[in-house]
Parts: structure tokens; C-alpha cells; sequence
């Protein structure tokens, strides 16, 4: 059952400008010219700030029905009040778990090491059942069902596993015959995704499959083109015409058939991807098999052939990139939040907000909800998008 939720610490705007002569400005051209300085130069400005002390860990916030923000702990599930940071409930029911949650038909997905569960928007369970190894939910996979997989080297298991999202029944399960190392055993899931009718799924080391709803394996490659990049463990995006991958560099695939439409190469090793708007943006984080001073930043190429649009550097590796209507919203190891135009990648703001923000911003109309530590401890951060 939920526990009574503490209060959030509130944070004041940080940093203010001071104009000589601003005062003697009247013109609204001149205000609003002034407005944008403003910003950039200001960095962030904090809405609300809550910190969930004794975590080891926290998922990337996402949003359920009631408009609450999720994040999952290194054992426990949050939500929070997305205006406010105050906290609504959190569960008890793990020791340990997997990654993000994953919302479907109403209630929230989450897994760890040896049980799966779902809850209401009130916070209230739906179910809980035990599982045997690291199972993670991925996506929503049509009606009534979430897609997950295994992360287990080794496993004699089916990796891809399809589930019920009414009481957490596994409703079917399956192995891409590419994926199977010669004794038998496969690598783990690294993401899946939902597109059209099915899915695509890639494992650890960049090897994808093509999934009907009803769990048939349409298609299964292997890939070269990670050749040469450092560690992979790919991402998935999808603007539902192309599945892009990003693991050191990016791979555009069509995913009726697995068809190859385009590479992309990137300066460093990549932290994560988002597509909108025909255009797929990735964070590179300065690191390669050769060396550890590569450029780090954010990657903006056209979805249609992979070429680049822009390139943005930044001093500090990002993580995975979170996109609103016009901007691109990414956390560092630095702990900045660093907001940049995402038809151009000329930075709009950014700022210090905690001691490391590398998770990925949750980018809402009026605030970005981002994930990070600060003094050692998880917390979320609320920032203000107005200009």
C-alpha cells in the first residue's frame, strides 16, 4: 500500500540578472529581446526540487493518467505531484529493480530480479507476481499487453517475453533464431519497441528482430556497422516509419523487413536517442575504444537519409536526450540541464541543477522534470519552461 508522502524541498530561483538602465526600456520588442537574454544568462529556474534520501538509484520520470510523475527507485516506485514535487505514494514491494516503468492500459509496469507488479494511478496494486531472472518491461504492445526481455548473458531462457498487463501472465515468449550462440544460450535484451502491429527488438551486442503481435519473428539480422565503436548495447527510437538505433553510431532500419536505409557516425560513443519532427537527436558522450577525450554533446540527423542537420558540443558527456516542441532538453554528468533549439542546436539555457543529471528529462508544456543526484541521493528537479 502507499505511505504517507513528506514534503518536497522547494527551491527559489537561482540566478538573476541586473540591467543598468533596464527600467528605461519600454518598447515591447525590446522587452521581449531582453526576455531571452534573460534566460540564457539566468540558466534553469527551479520550480520545485524533492529528494528521495536512502535510493541508490532513479529511473527516468515518465507520466501515468493522473498526470502524477513516476520514477522508479533502486526499490521502490514514486509519484510525485507534477506541479508541486509533493510526493503521493510510493510502493514497497521490491528489493530491487530493473528500469523505468512502463505505462499500459491504465496502470503502471515495473520488474526487478524476481517479481513483476502493476499499480492504479492511486498507487493502489493491481498485481504481483514472483518471476525467475532480470526481467525488464520495455513498451505497451497492443491492447492489454507489455513487451520485456531478459538481461541475462548466458540464459537458456526465450529473451523476449510478452505479458498481460491484467494480471502479469506471460502470454507468449520467443527467441529469434539469429540470436542463439552456438551452445544454445543468447545475450540480453539492450530495448524494444512498439511500432504499427508488433515490434523490433535489438539484444546487447546490435543483433535486431522484427516481432508480429502474436509473437512470430518477421524478420532477424546481425550488423557489421558497430564495428570499431567500444561497447554497444543499442537504443531504439521510431517516428513509426523507420527504427533508428544509436550505439556508437546510428542505424536507420525499416522495420517490415529489417531493410538497411541508412548509418550515421557520431563523435564518441552514444548515451541515447529520441526521434521527433523527422529528425533524430543523440546525445555522444566523449568516450571511444581508443580514447576517453572525444568530443562529447548532441547529434541532430535528418530521418529521411542520415545526414547531419546540426552538432552541438558540450563540456560534460550528456545522457539520453529528452525532446519538447522546440527544444532539446539534456542532463550531464556535470550536473547541468542544458536546453537546445531543436531546429537549429543554439542552446537556450542551461545551468547547474545537481551534482549529476544524466538521466532523461521528462519534457512537459509548462516544466522539464529531470533526474539526477545531488549530495549522493536521487532526486527529481522541476524547471520552469517559460522564457
Amino acid at each position: 500500500m502507499p505511505s504517507d508522502p513528506p514534503s518536497n524541498t522547494s527551491a527559489s530561483r537561482r540566478r538573476y540578472l541586473a540591467l543598468a538602465g533596464a527600467a528605461a526600456m519600454s518598447s515591447i520588442g525590446a522587452a521581449g529581446c531582453l526576455g531571452a537574454i534573460d534566460r540564457r544568462l539566468r540558466g534553469p529556474q527551479t520550480e520545485w526540487r524533492t529528494v528521495l534520501e536512502g535510493e541508490r538509484f532513479l529511473s527516468s520520470p515518465i507520466v501515468n493518467r493522473s498526470s502524477e510523475v513516476l520514477a522508479m527507485g533502486s526499490n521502490r516506485l514514486y509519484a510525485l505531484d507534477a506541479s508541486t514535487g509533493d510526493r503521493q505514494w510510493r510502493t514497497t514491494d521490491f528489493e530491487q529493480s530493473t528500469n523505468c516503468p512502463v505505462i499500459a492500459d491504465g496502470v503502471a509496469v515495473v520488474a526487478g530480479p524476481d517479481r513483476r507488479a502493476a499499480y492504479h494511478p492511486s498507487g493502489t496494486r493491481a498485481w504481483i507476481r514472483r518471476v525467475d531472472g532480470w526481467f525488464s518491461p520495455y513498451a505497451a504492445f497492443g491492447d492489454g499487453t507489455v513487451i520485456g526481455g531478459y538481461h541475462e548473458y548466458g540464459t537458456y531462457e526465450p529473451p523476449i517475453v510478452l505479458i498481460d498487463t491484467g494480471d502479469g501472465r506471460r502470454k507468449w515468449e520467443t527467441t529469434p533464431e539469429p540470436w542463439l550462440n552456438p551452445n544454445g544460450t543468447t545475450h540480453s535484451v539492450s530495448d524494444i519497441i512498439s511500432v504499427g502491429e508488433g515490434g523490433v527488438a535489438v539484444d546487447e551486442i546490435g543483433r535486431f528482430a522484427g516481432l508480429d503481435s502474436d509473437g512470430s519473428v518477421r524478420w532477424a539480422i546481425g550488423t557489421n556497422d558497430w564495428r570499431g565503436h567500444g561497447s554497444l548495447e543499442p537504443a531504439l527510437a521510431t517516428d513509426g516509419e523507420l527504427v533508428v538505433a544509436a550505439a556508437g553510431s546510428v542505424i536507420a532500419v525499416d522495420p517490415a523487413d529489417g531493410t538497411h536505409r541508412w548509418r550515421a557516425s557520431t563523435p564518441s560513443e552514444t548515451s541515447g536517442l529520441a526521434v521527433a519532427d523527422g529528425t533524430a537527436f543523440i546525445s555522444f558522450d566523449g568516450h571511444t575504444r581508443r580514447r576517453d577525450d572525444a568530443p562529447a554533446g548532441v547529434l541532430a540527423v535528418d530521418l529521411s537519409n542520415g545526414s547531419e542537420r546540426w552538432q552541438t558540443e558540450l563540456p560534460d558527456a550528456p545522457g539520453p536526450p529528452g525532446v519538447g516542441v522546440n527544444d532539446v532538453v539534456v542532463g550531464t554528468e556535470g550536473g547541468d540541464l542544458v536546453a537546445l533549439d531543436a531546429a537549429t542546436g543554439d542552446r537556450r539555457w542551461s545551468g547547474p541543477v545537481g551534482n549529476r543529471m544524466d538521466d532523461r528529462p521528462l519534457v512537459m508544456p509548462e516544466r522539464v522534470i529531470a533526474g539526477g543526484k545531488v549530495n549522493g541521493d536521487p532526486m527529481l528537479v522541476a524547471i520552469s519552461r517559460e522564457v
